[in-house]
């Protein structure tokens, strides 16, 4: 006698951004049932045609077993939970969070969810929207294990072709979140800062990425990052300014001062807002060389 098939859970996705739409279409090609919602409701018409789209976050909540959120920040992450979601999060239910979440709230809001039995991981995502399309995603995944385990199926789905990790307790994956973020923002302000010095005595990017192509600064990565900038512009190399007052915040509650960042949030800050595309900062180092007439020796 054949076996019958386990039934798929019900997914619901909140946030329809260019990520969030493109997560939403993997799991819909994954076939599973599926709710959306997002507060702009034109965004949820693309995907009308195969889920469901719900009229508020707490009806969605109410529709699905998992909830994954991709929302903008980490205030309107903590809002949805406690002011939107809430009336429709009943015990068993899982919360995802796909998003970048002040660490603290996002431990607090693990044990808060699991005084209701409702379970939370926190899995922040690496990679834009094209990852998102074609599977390439990176996923950094925190909380219970068994409730990891249980969602790994639909993690598959989301990052086919690119890396799952489970990183431990609940705000885990914010910690490697912020540990990336980190490292790409200080490499990028380094690179572009040592861009425009060169800059200022007429050498264009491409001239400096020749000269020095052999030499240990390229094996660094500056030959990579700057041919990146050359060929896709400053978007390429932006910096997610709001996330960055979280990691310091984070580390200073942890005694881990974190002066080179301290200083990249100060000059994101002072970034002229020309910069600013798309809620993105844009180093406007980057700016100030597209500016300069570059010829080269």
């Amino acid at each position: 006698m054949a076996k019958t098939a386990a039934r798929l859970p019900h997914l619901g996705v909140i946030g329809l951004g260019h990520v969030g739409s493109a997560v939403a279409r993997r799991l819909l090609d994954a076939r599973y049932p599926l709710s959306v919602f997002d507060s702009v409701p034109l965004r949820a018409e693309p995907l009308a045609a195969d889920a469901a789209v719900c009229d508020s976050p707490a009806a969605l909540a109410s529709a699905a077993d998992v909830i994954l959120m991709r929302l903008p920040s980490s205030e309107a992450f903590v809002e949805a939970i406690e002011q939107q979601l809430l009336p429709g999060l009943t015990k068993g239910k899982t919360v995802i969070d796909l998003g970048v979440t002040d660490v603290l709230e996002t431990r607090r809001l693990a044990e808060w969810l699991q005084a209701r039995d409702v379970c939370f991981l926190d899995a922040p995502v690496s990679g834009g929207a094209a990852a998102a399309r074609e599977g390439r995603l990176s996923i950094f995944a925190g909380g219970r294990k068994d409730a990891y385990k249980r969602c790994l199926p639909l993690f598959k789905a989301l990052a086919a072709l690119g890396n799952i990790v489970y990183c431990g307790e609940a705000g885990s994956g914010q910690v490697v979140k912020g540990v990336e973020q980190l490292a790409l923002g200080l490499s990028a302000a380094a690179c572009l800062e040592a861009l425009a010095y060169g800059a200022s005595f007429g050498f264009s990017a491409a001239s400096l990425c020749e000269a020095l192509q052999q030499t240990p600064l390229s094996r660094a990565g500056f030959e990579q990052f700057t041919q990146t900038l050359l060929r896709e512009g400053g978007e390429a190399v932006s910096t997610n300014y709001a996330e960055l007052p979280h990691v310091l915040a984070a580390g200073e509650r942890q005694g881990q001062r974190l002066p080179l960042a301290q200083a990249l949030l100060e000059f994101l800050r002072h970034a002229p807002p020309s910069v600013i595309e798309r809620g993105r900062h844009i180093p406007s180092l980057w700016v100030e060389l597209k500016r300069k007439p570059q010829t080269g020796p």
